[in-house]
């Protein structure tokens, strides 16, 4: 894994940038001034994503087990219409 904070991406000190001016006359930080702040944030991004990479996926030990116990039954019914469903809420989701 990249340290982000060791290669330097992160040394350099934070500038004052001018802020842009809406239509109705109110200061807005500019783009630049965004990812200034966004770059701030990244060293505890990072060790966040580490944390959860290290956590690895939630997994529910109980549903296996059920599921498990059903195929051993023969008592396991496939439904197409609710993996379809899954399919279609899914790729709802990945597309908005």
């Amino acid at each position: 894994m990249v340290d982000i904070v060791s290669t330097g991406f992160v040394k350099a000190a934070p500038r004052q940038l001018p802020a842009a001016t809406s239509k109705d006359g109110v200061a807005t930080p500019s783009v630049a001034a965004v990812n200034v702040e966004s770059i701030k944030s990244l060293p505890k991004l990072v060790s966040l994503a580490n944390e959860l990479a290290e956590q690895g996926p939630p997994i529910d030990f109980a549903k296996i087990a059920q599921v498990r116990q059903a195929i051993a039954l023969g008592t396991y019914r496939v439904s197409p219409d609710a993996i379809a469903e899954g399919i279609m809420r899914f790729a709802g989701k990945a597309a908005g």
